[in-house]
């Protein structure tokens, strides 16, 4: 662009000198296309840089959806590992509350008082096992 503007410069120095009849002319010409070539410049210089700053947003936005990719494939994971996690925590739930289910059956089973066979009068049967049962009836 410099080159440019140097030329136009020369091309109107040389005609103002030169003392032509039509000199205003000449340099009004000159000055014209001097001005259009700076502003076709501008326009070209300006363009550029819209494309320039267009290409650099693209590249930013290219590298935030790989970041926000990243991200959400990490969140994944953790939310994967976090439900596998809730999950063993249920069944350990589960097992603890099976657990304390039996424990209280045989502590109320412990706590039953026996009855004495002195007040009562056998009679026999079978569980479902096929074991001998006897049965106190109070009288």
């Amino acid at each position: 662009m410099s080159s440019l503007v140097t030329s136009s410069f020369l091309f109107f120095s040389s005609s103002v000198h030169s003392g032509g009849t039509n000199t205003i002319a000449t340099t009004a010409r000159g000055l014209l296309s001097l001005h259009v070539h700076y502003e076709d410049a501008r326009a070209r210089a300006h363009h550029m840089e819209f494309e320039r700053e267009t290409t650099e947003l693209e590249k930013r936005y290219r590298a935030m959806l790989l970041r926000s990719k990243e991200w959400e494939e990490a969140l994944q994971v953790q939310i994967s590992g976090l439900e596998k996690e809730n999950d063993m925590q249920a069944k350990l739930l589960k097992a603890l509350d099976l657990r304390s289910l039996t424990l209280r059956k045989h502590r109320l089973e412990e706590s039953l008082p026996i009855p004495e066979a002195s007040s009562r009068s056998p009679e026999g049967g079978k569980d479902l096992k096929g074991k001998d049962l006897k049965i106190f009836i109070l009288r």
